[in-house]
Formats: C-alpha cells, sequence, structure tokens
C-alpha cells in the first residue's frame, strides 16, 4: 500500500490504516514538517520541542509516560493511554514522527525489542521522502 501511494496524504493513510486494522494499533498519529504535502493534519505545524525530540532518536522509544507533546500529536484522542511508542521518520535527516498508542500498559515499554518499529519507521519515511520535497 506505501509503495502504491501517489502523494504523501496517501502514504500516510494507508499507514494510518494498516497500522489500525493489520497491527491493532488503537491509536495512530503522525506529523512531517517538511513540505506542505497536504491539508491532512499530519502536515499541520509541529513544536521545536517535538522536531528535537524526533531528531535525538536514535530508535525508537517506548514508554508508559507520554513525551514531545504527546497530547497535540493526538489532538485530544488519547489523553489516558497506558503505553506509547515514537518512531522517528527519516530519510538522511529527520521530517517527521509517528507516534502510537495503547491502553494496554504493557503493550510499548521502556527496553522492548524496536527493530519491527524502527522498520515501519523506515518504509513510512521512505515512501513519504518520494512525495515531500527535501529540505
Amino acid at each position: 500500500a506505501l509503495l502504491r501511494a501517489r502523494d504523501a496524504g496517501a502514504v500516510v493513510q494507508a499507514a494510518v490504516k494498516h497500522l489500525h486494522e493489520d497491527f491493532a494499533v488503537p491509536q495512530v498519529a503522525m506529523r512531517v514538517w517538511r513540505g506542505t504535502a497536504s491539508d491532512l493534519p499530519e502536515f499541520q505545524p509541529v513544536s521545536e520541542a517535538t522536531r528535537g525530540f524526533a531528531a535525538a532518536l536514535t530508535e525508537p522509544c517506548c514508554s508508559t509516560e507520554p513525551v514531545a507533546d504527546t497530547a497535540l500529536l493526538f489532538a485530544g484522542r488519547a489523553p489516558k493511554q497506558g503505553s506509547y511508542a515514537y518512531v522517528p521518520l527519516r530519510d538522511g535527516g529527520t521530517f517527521g514522527l509517528l507516534a502510537l498508542a495503547s491502553e494496554e500498559s504493557m503493550r510499548y515499554y521502556q527496553g522492548m525489542g524496536t527493530l519491527y518499529l524502527s522498520r515501519l519507521g523506515d518504509l513510512i519515511g521512505c515512501a513519504l521522502a518520494a512525495h515531500v520535497p527535501p529540505a
């Protein structure tokens, strides 16, 4: 679905849909701050704190505590979740953040393996990079 997407909005929609349906992720939020590819909420401005947090991630971050403007990322849709995963979206430089949330406190926890989350970030980042102009 990511490879078939014809624009950045379609990449976002495919990623969110399949994370919900195929991976049973209850809450998905994504922000892309490079380019103005769409009017979707995923392309709205984010704070410097969110950009800095994403840029500092060397691997996905899993936690039972919200970080990086989580309330703003989820636009009030995930106020009382039990665990979170934050995945940077990159193509050399960091240009976005994927945030996942679950009511289950042990769905995403500090110290869990993040290989699949890393690969998801790589795939989504690559698909988006094909449709948003470089910085």
